[in-house]
Formats: structure tokens, C-alpha cells, sequence
């Protein structure tokens, strides 16, 4: 027998190794079906995404029609949106989630689909991408309110003036009203008087009027070459050295707003800008302030003006003179109540009693000195009006007795 035939012999004869082969064979025909199976579905989900994209291409011609009027062709008496293949956009809406919850259902996965933005506006393009989230219910009256007033000097920029605008007139629903409106109540001052003779008669054409002619005369570099420039003055507090460097700051950020129109690009502009702020602001600082907040440095600009003040308002304390230790308190020269409600039944007067009267004395007694009971009484007041405070040599006082009666002379 040749080796040929011991091989088959042998392979015919093991069951294990025809299990094995039978094995594989079965693994490699499932894989080939699994190929087939995945290679129809995905046939299939580009079929569906072209039918898709085809719809939604449709409903965006629909839609843009739609603008410019009421009473379209595009639209049935039921003023319901017609595609070009005679469905209704609720139709195709439904079917489309339809669609989708199918897809979820069974276990398959969506297919990637590029988004299409669809430009409602004809004379200008949306930055935002999507339509308005509610329909518009506001009159221009109140949506006025809500759009804030721009000078062209250093509030808010043109760009986010725009972006406002844009909001607002996409939640009203008089459109041409709201346009005079922001042209007479919301641009003033050095805006008002840039775009003053430039015809303005839709949005385009006040945001193109706003862009260029009210882009800022002085550079953002210049502005942040100032910032590095400002010092506060030898006799300058720090709130007007705060207010001078907010002016300029709020000029910086404005000039920005101009530079970068990309909501993105002005964003990373405005943070590194804001991360420098705060060692410029500490360097503009007179150096008996700024060396003490340059230990803990602070974490934003209001910090960093908060901390300046307290330690200007500590650095104020410490230079002023303490006087109160040098001054005496005042003796008070007022008489003793409990002394002037005393009486003496001799004279008949207050402040004294009768074995004190000095008004009925002998004659050997009358040029004789008062007792000097007063001197200790204004003692002790001083004592305790001065806190306690010992004196060096205390009053020499003395108590003289009252003298021997004599009431034969008045009888």
C-alpha cells in the first residue's frame, strides 16, 4: 500500500479527527452566510440612506418656499408641506422614525448619516445650524427688551450684538417693526452715528453695516500693551486705579469681539486673555500692595481687586498715630449729688450739716481754713476716672472737729 492510501485509511478510521474536520467545514459555511447577511444590510442602509438624504433635501426646498409667503403652491387646502413625490412631510417624518424603531427593534445599528443644515434664510447664513425651537409668538414691543444696546465704544461686541439680534428675530412675529426698532432704541451713540447714512432695509444689511463700520479703531495688541503700561499713582487709591483698569479691559475684550467672529476663536482668545489679566493687574499695583498679593497669588481679577483694597485699607491703619494711650481722661468738675443734697438745719442750706456750717462760727474760729473733707471726696473721683492710676505723692488732708457749741449768745 502506498502512503496515500494509509493516510485515508487512518483518517477514515479515527472518529475524533473527522469530528474535528466536520467541525471546521460547518464554522467556514456560517461564516460565508454571516458575509452574505451583512453584506445585503449594508446594501440595504445605503439604499435607505440615499432615500433619506433625498427626503430631507426635499423638505428644505419645501421649507424655503414656504418662507416667502402664505398661500405657496408647495402647500395643499390642509396646509400641509407637499415633497416632490406627493408625501407630506408628516408622512415622511413618520415613516422615517418608523423606520428607525424598526432598526432598534431587530438589533441593528443606525447607519452614520451626515447632518444637512438646512438655510432657511436666503440672504444669510445661520451660524447656528438649526431652526428656531419654538415658533414665534413675541411681539416687537417685548422682543425689543431682550436685545441689548450697543454704543460702538466698549460694551457689548458686534458679533454678540448680532448673535442677539438673530435670537430675538426668530421669536417674533413682527419682523419688520422689530428691525426700526433696534435701528432707533438699541444702536446709540458712536454706533448710531457710524451707520447713520447707510440704507438699511432687512437684517443682512444691518449686520453687514454693523461689521464694517463699527470694527474697533484701536487693536486688541495696543489695548493689551496699555494694560501692561498702567500704573497705579503714588497717591491714587485702589478703587480708581480699578476703575481705570476695567475701562481698558472692557475695551480689550470689545476689540476681540471685532477680530475673532468665530464664536470658537473668540472664546480661546478671551480665556488667555483673562489668565493674564490677573499678574498685569498685580504688577499695575503700587509695590507696598502688589509684592504682598504676589505671595498668594489671586485666582481671578475680583479676587485679586478685593484682596488690593483690604490691604490698602490695613497698610492706611498701620500709618495712622494711635493717640488714645498719651490722652487723659477728663475730670469731672460736677459736684457730688449725695453732697449737694445735704442740708444743715442751722443755716437752712444745702451742701454742708450742721456741725460743718460755717456760717454761725465764733469769732476766734471764723478765719480759720474749711476742712479739707472736699479734697479727699475730689480724690477719690479722680481715682476712678483714671483707671486705677497710682500717683506718686496722695494729698495730705485732714479732718478738723467740729467746735464746742455756743447757743448762749442767741438768747
Amino acid at each position: 500500500m502506498s502512503k496515500e492510501n494509509e493516510s485515508q485509511t487512518s483518517t477514515s478510521t479515527d472518529p475524533m479527527l473527522r469530528e474535528i474536520w466536520d467541525s471546521i467545514k460547518k464554522q467556514n459555511d456560517n461564516i460565508a452566510l454571516l458575509r452574505e447577511e451583512m453584506l445585503r444590510l449594508s446594501m440595504q442602509n445605503d439604499k435607505e440612506n440615499r432615500h433619506r438624504a433625498a427626503e430631507i433635501e426635499n423638505l428644505g426646498k419645501t421649507v424655503a418656499t414656504l418662507r416667502t409667503g402664505f398661500g405657496s403652491p408647495a402647500t395643499d387646502e390642509f396646509a400641509s408641506i407637499i415633497t416632490e413625490d406627493n408625501e407630506s412631510a408628516s408622512t415622511a417624518i413618520n415613516r422615517t422614525v418608523n423606520m428607525a424603531k424598526a432598526r432598534k427593534l431587530s438589533g441593528l445599528a443606525a447607519p452614520d448619516t451626515p447632518p444637512v443644515h438646512l438655510d432657511i434664510e436666503q440672504p444669510e447664513v445661520e451660524e447656528r445650524g438649526y431652526f428656531p425651537p419654538a415658533p414665534p409668538t413675541l411681539r416687537a414691543k417685548d422682543a425689543i427688551r431682550y436685545i441689548p444696546t450697543h454704543n460702538g465704544d466698549d460694551d457689548v461686541g458686534v458679533e454678540d450684538f448680532i448673535k442677539e439680534v438673530r435670537s430675538m428675530k426668530d421669536r417674533c412675529m413682527e419682523q419688520d417693526l422689530l428691525l426700526k426698532a433696534i435701528k432707533v432704541e438699541k444702536i446709540v451713540g458712536k454706533a448710531a452715528q457710524s451707520i447713520r447714512n447707510i440704507p438699511i432695509e432687512c437684517y443682512s444689511d444691518l449686520y453687514d453695516a454693523l461689521r464694517n463700520n463699527l470694527a474697533a479703531q484701536v487693536t486688541s495688541d495696543e489695548y493689551q500693551e496699555q494694560l501692561r503700561e498702567l500704573r497705579q499713582g503714588r497717591e491714587e487709591s485702589v478703587q480708581s486705579f480699578n476703575i481705570r483698569f476695567r475701562r481698558i479691559l472692557n475695551r480689550l475684550l470689545y476689540a476681540v469681539t471685532n477680530e475673532y467672529p468665530q464664536p470658537l476663536t473668540r472664546k480661546i482668545m478671551t480665556e488667555e486673555i483673562t489668565k493674564k489679566t490677573v499678574r498685569v493687574y498685580l504688577k499695575g499695583l503700587r509695590r507696598d500692595i502688589g509684592r504682598i498679593l504676589l505671595s498668594s497669588e489671586p485666582l481671578n481679577l475680583p479676587e485679586a481687586e478685593k484682596k488690593a483694597a483690604d490691604v490698602e485699607r490695613y497698610l492706611r491703619e498701620e500709618r495712622q498715630p494711635n493717640w488714645s494711650c498719651n490722652r487723659l481722661p477728663s475730670v469731672s468738675n460736677r459736684p457730688d449729688n449725695q453732697h449737694m443734697q445735704m442740708k444743715c438745719f442751722k443755716c437752712g442750706k444745702l451742701g454742708h450739716i450742721a456741725n460743718k456750717c460755717q456760717n454761725f462760727l465764733p469769732p476766734s474760729q471764723r478765719d480759720r481754713p474749711p476742712a479739707r473733707i472736699q479734697a479727699v471726696q475730689e480724690w477719690d473721683e479722680i481715682q476712678e476716672t483714671t483707671s486705677n492710676q497710682e500717683m506718686d505723692e496722695p494729698y495730705e488732708t485732714y479732718e478738723s472737729t467740729s467746735p464746742r457749741e455756743d447757743y448762749s449768745q442767741y438768747l
